[in-house]
């Protein structure tokens, strides 16, 4: 790594710094020798090129942790699916864009609310259990529950989280919203039109046969 353009005027000051200083600490014997003085220059023109390199290094890594971090926020915030953050106490801690859609609101009416408030009140103690079971483990855990907008709506999620690493009393939790409302929507229409199908042949007093072609 290349050092700075100005470290000729910075070892020139600090040979300058170094003879003042031995001017002021002569030895017993009354005097440095010429050796001596310029093993101690050495010595010190060394540490200070260390000391550049480890400020280029520290330098380095602040710039590339910077640019992770901004990479991920971007990441995070423009993802096709809605992401949630939640403390270890259920509180929504960040959500991305694509969430703020699903839940109808902005951030500012999200953040610091518990997440428990946008789940209808059936789906609430299962969505109660889930949440704790993030808590005790760092493993995936899926549920399906029935989610309200702001404005009091209701559609059909699945949820998807996983707890980050321990922190003090518990864990930050990184949650997957999923809109499964037309999933539900077919199966439910699966189901009546399947009730329809029995219901007429009960009524037309017809029964289904099975024929066996072998005998």
């Amino acid at each position: 790594m290349p050092l700075p353009p100005d470290s000729s005027a910075a070892f020139e000051h600090l040979r300058q710094r170094a003879e003042a200083r031995l001017r002021h600490a002569v030895p017993a014997t009354g005097h440095f020798t010429p050796a001596q003085v310029q093993e101690l220059l050495l010595e010190l023109e060394t540490h200070q090129v260390e000391l550049q390199l480890q400020h280029e290094e520290l330098l380095a890594a602040h710039v590339a942790a910077e640019t992770a971090r901004a990479e991920y926020a971007d990441l995070y915030e423009h993802s096709p699916v809605a992401c949630v953050t939640l403390t270890a106490g259920g509180v929504i801690e960040r959500v991305n864009y694509r969430a703020r859609q699903l839940l109808g609101t902005d951030a500012g009416q999200l953040v610091g609310r518990r997440f428990l408030l946008f789940v209808a009140e059936p789906s609430r103690p299962a969505c109660a259990d889930w949440l704790a079971a993030l808590q005790a483990d760092a493993t995936p855990h899926t549920t399906e529950a029935t989610l309200l907008t702001a404005a009091g709506t209701p559609w059909a999620a699945q949820l998807e989280g996983m707890a980050g690493p321990a922190q003090g009393a518990g864990r930050s939790c990184r949650v997957v919203l999923l809109d499964v409302s037309e999933r539900h929507r077919a199966a439910a229409a699966l189901h009546r039109s399947q009730e329809r199908a029995r219901l007429a042949l009960a009524a037309a007093g017809a029964g289904v046969v099975e024929w066996d072609c072998a005998t």
